[in-house]
């Protein structure tokens, strides 16, 4: 069996659940530091929605990939269930 991955189910709050940012003109934030510049746009959002909204999400998502939340300054709240771990990884303009 050289080709037998022994597969691993994490714990459901070590799963990966990434929560990013959008502004309207398409720019996704990236780390804390470009959050807080922009901080005043998303005070609409409900932080105590968001927690546990990450913890529902948490136990939806597979071991093997993470979900994403998106929270857009228009004020739409999407998310992505179960994405490559890649997807919104870093600053595609940093590489």
């Amino acid at each position: 069996m050289d080709n037998f991955v022994e597969y691993y189910d994490l714990p459901w709050n070590m799963r990966t659940v990434d929560i990013k940012h959008k502004l309207t003109d398409g720019t996704v934030l990236y780390g804390k530091e470009q959050y807080e510049k922009h901080v005043g746009r998303f005070t609409w959002v409900d932080l105590n929605f968001i927690v546990r909204f990450r913890m529902w999400l948490q136990h939806q998502t597979h071991s093997s990939l993470k979900s994403v939340i998106m929270i857009y300054e228009t004020g739409v709240i999407e998310y992505y269930l179960n994405v490559p771990k890649s997807l919104f990884r870093q600053n595609p303009s940093s590489r």
